[in-house]
């Protein structure tokens, strides 16, 4: 669609854009956007950033909270800036919270960079930790049964 001059999505309760919803329209000119209630969190970073490099383009894109998403500061989208994204450990995913960036832990993995695991801080008395694998919470085994604490035998 290297043709499409102007796009109307006026009213269509928008709240995300993708990160390359509108890269392939490369003759927009005007995207009506009012009337969408977008969340202007760090997930609007890729399409803030987009619009900025592109400053022909006419946009009435605002924020759920009536802020023109063009007239957003840059200070503080850039701590959204995916290369400051943090280390994530055991298959972790760094995602966007409000303004900040944090990692998303998968299965028995905790901690700010998804670096413990929960059997660190799981006490087990005399048994051993075990990870559910169904919904990856702690659990003890003493000896063939899964319990909350083992006791001394």
């Amino acid at each position: 669609m290297t043709k499409l001059y102007q796009l109307y999505l006026h009213g269509n309760n928008i709240s995300h854009i993708e990160e390359h919803a509108f890269g392939k329209l490369t003759s927009l000119t005007l995207l009506e956007l009012s009337g969408n209630p977008l969340n202007c969190d760090c997930s609007i970073f890729p399409f803030w950033s987009w619009l900025i490099e592109r400053s022909s383009i006419g946009t009435t894109a605002k924020c759920s909270n009536g802020t023109l998403v063009t007239s957003l500061q840059s200070a503080a989208l850039e701590a959204c800036h995916p290369d400051n994204c943090l280390q994530c450990f055991n298959g972790g995913k760094c995602v966007a919270m409000g303004y900040t960036l944090i990692c998303e832990c998968i299965g028995q993995w905790t901690g700010k960079f998804c670096q413990e695991s929960q059997c660190t801080s799981y006490d087990c008395g005399f048994g051993d930790c075990y990870i559910e694998p169904v919904n990856g919470t702690a659990q003890c085994l003493c000896d063939d049964r899964y319990v909350n604490f083992c006791p001394v035998v």
